[in-house]
């Protein structure tokens, strides 16, 4: 476990998602931060995910996507990515997560900035 010396350091909220092809990952993460809803999309992958599904254990590969937000875009976020996502039981999962105030604060004035 990491510990900071007794510095607090500010949050920001990081979602994972996976899909299943490249296109997928890219338009989610597209959709995303034109919409304002993500700061920032990583697409990693292929990775091979082992699951069960309907009564079976499966396996195919997936891309990921790490998504970056704030607490107060995240029920907006989370809706707007249930919409998009192609599974029928999208695999949506988050946390809290330490970030560099200048990293926190340019999340923050993206998110609350009107597109261009």
């Amino acid at each position: 476990m990491i510990e900071a010396e007794s510095k607090s350091y500010p949050t920001i909220v990081q979602l994972v998602t996976t899909v299943d092809t490249r296109e997928a990952a890219e338009s989610i993460a597209h959709d995303l931060v034109a919409g304002r809803l993500a700061g920032c999309v990583q697409i990693g992958g292929p990775v091979c995910s082992t699951y069960s599904w309907q009564g079976s254990i499966e396996q195919s590969m997936e891309f990921r996507l790490t998504i970056k937000t704030t607490k107060k875009m995240l029920d907006r976020l989370v809706e707007k990515l249930t919409l998009l996502h192609p599974y029928e039981t999208p695999e949506i999962l988050w946390s809290e997560v330490s970030s560099t105030e200048s990293y926190c604060q340019w999340l923050k004035e993206y998110l609350s900035s009107q597109s261009n």
